[in-house]
């Protein structure tokens, strides 16, 4: 083998190991949204008597592309190298307030009185958190994928 083809290999291999990269956190952040809406329902269901709308489930399906598309565009999934925690919950932050806004359009639009604002709340909250976690694991990653 020639140092050329050698070198066009290993450029193949780091370009799949990217793309397995970013699908593999693409369906993460579409996990953590799913999981943080679930967890925010469930703990106002079992906290305040929340009572199950279907409202609940339209409301996820229309938030889980919202978010996926805030996030690919909005590039805070970048990875942060050489910045620490607090920037990261910062942007987040930014994000999912920004996402909390789009969501009580969809409310209001659609008309989805039944939908609880505490719930909103708590979901605003467990996401940040849950997000931010994600950019730490994904920073590790790459960091990892990096140094192989």
């Amino acid at each position: 083998m020639s140092q050329k083809e050698t070198t066009s290999k290993i450029d193949r291999q780091r370009e799949v190991a990217k793309r397995n990269f970013r699908v593999k956190f693409w369906i993460l952040d579409i996990v953590t949204i799913a999981l943080s809406y679930m967890l925010a329902f469930w703990i106002r269901h079992n906290v305040g008597g929340l009572v199950y709308s279907n409202n609940y489930l339209y409301l996820l399906l229309l938030m889980i592309p919202t978010f996926l598309v805030l996030i690919r565009k909005s590039h805070f999934t970048h990875v942060y190298q050489k910045f620490g925690l607090k920037f990261i919950i910062y942007n987040f932050t930014q994000l999912c307030f920004l996402g909390l806004l789009i969501m009580i359009a969809f409310i209001f639009i659609f008309k989805m009185d039944d939908i609880s604002r505490v719930f909103i709340f708590v979901f605003f909250v467990i996401y940040i958190i849950n997000l931010s976690i994600l950019q730490i694991y994904r920073s590790q990653s790459f960091r990892n994928l990096q140094k192989k």
